[in-house]
């Protein structure tokens, strides 16, 4: 091997190290325009030639981010412990679900949906417990952040015209709270904190995403349940933020075990019924009578775990009385 090659070598294995995460916003863009000039023009053809490249270089990209993933995984690890490469992770869900949308009229778009929803959830889940868990000032915040609260205001695009209601109506509401509570942590920094660096200034046009993407979504989301439903949606709206809500918490469960126990520990209980109580209630009305068995072995799974939560949290509390730390000064 000469030392031409081996410098030619090093300079690709160089480059694929520093593969940036954020590359799948191409993707995002690649499958934007493919929807929007199918809406306009609604010519099948072009539609299939810009999907196909979209598709492209969406395998492409990722076979180079698993490439880069396997050889320098320290690499990656870096991009998630950055405060704007983070949240750049669920991009990559987000092409995905747009692929869905793009490849809607075939019959493996669901897949790619299916696909899209379970690593939306991984994704989001991971970074909103590191945005929790790590250390990052105000002037961290970027609009970068909104990435992660766009999946799942995607997810009922593709999923409403699909046929899963249940699934995107869940996941709506989880990225319209998010997307406000974002929104407002923003304008703070921006107004009352330095300004962007030039680099990132570019990125305040993702704040027109969330507010766009949530008119649609919504509109086929409305246009479903009125035909097959009486029930209202925003009723299992609500119930999807109390549903991720819990799984984040579930997520998280290690934080509470290793606190140390107190009083205030029967805080858990009446919550966790709350959820139980709204699960009994909502899911069935919107569950297909096929699957209402599985839905009512579920509820029955999550109170059996609630009574071992009420016989724990007596037996800590009894114990306490015994050790006489209860009505002491503190």
């Amino acid at each position: 091997m000469t030392q031409a090659t081996e410098s030619n070598n090093a300079v690709v294995e160089s480059k694929l190290k520093y593969f940036p995460i954020n590359i799948f916003a191409i993707i995002m863009g690649l499958a934007g325009f493919t929807l929007s000039t199918y809406v306009i023009t609604k010519e099948p053809t072009i539609r299939l030639t810009l999907a196909s490249i979209t598709s492209a270089v969406f395998v492409l990209f990722s076979i180079l981010y698993i490439t880069k993933l396997i050889k320098y995984p320290e690499a990656v690890k870096e991009e998630t412990n950055h405060p704007v490469k983070l949240t750049f992770f669920p991009a990559y869900s987000i092409c995905l679900l747009l692929l869905s949308s793009v490849w809607l009229e075939y019959s493996f778009a669901k897949y790619i949906w299916f696909a899209g929803c379970i690593l939306q959830l991984i994704f989001t889940l991971f970074v909103l417990s590191s945005l929790v868990h790590k250390s990052f000032n105000i002037n961290h915040v970027n609009p970068a952040w909104f990435i992660p609260v766009a999946g799942p205001l995607i997810i009922p695009m593709a999923g409403m015209q699909l046929g899963y209601g249940f699934i995107s109506v869940i996941a709506y509401p989880i990225g319209f709270i998010f997307w406000i509570m974002i929104f407002t942590i923003l304008l703070y920094r921006l107004v009352f904190h330095d300004p962007l660096p030039p680099k990132l200034v570019p990125m305040l046009c993702i704040m027109l995403a969330p507010p766009s993407i949530a008119a649609v979504s919504y509109l086929h989301i409305e246009e479903f349940f009125t035909h097959v439903s009486v029930h209202s949606p925003f009723v299992l709206m609500l119930y999807g933020i109390a549903w991720f809500i819990f799984v984040f918490l579930l997520c998280n469960v290690k934080i509470f075990i290793k606190a140390p126990f107190f009083l205030s520990a029967w805080a858990y209980s009446f919550p966790i019924a709350a959820f139980i109580i709204a699960t009994t209630k909502v899911v069935p009305l919107f569950t297909d009578i096929n699957y209402l068995q599985y839905v009512f072995n579920i509820i029955y799974a999550l109170w059996a775990l609630f009574a071992l939560l009420i016989v724990y949290l007596v037996i800590r509390t009894i114990k306490l009385v015994l050790n006489g730390k209860i009505c002491v000064p503190e």
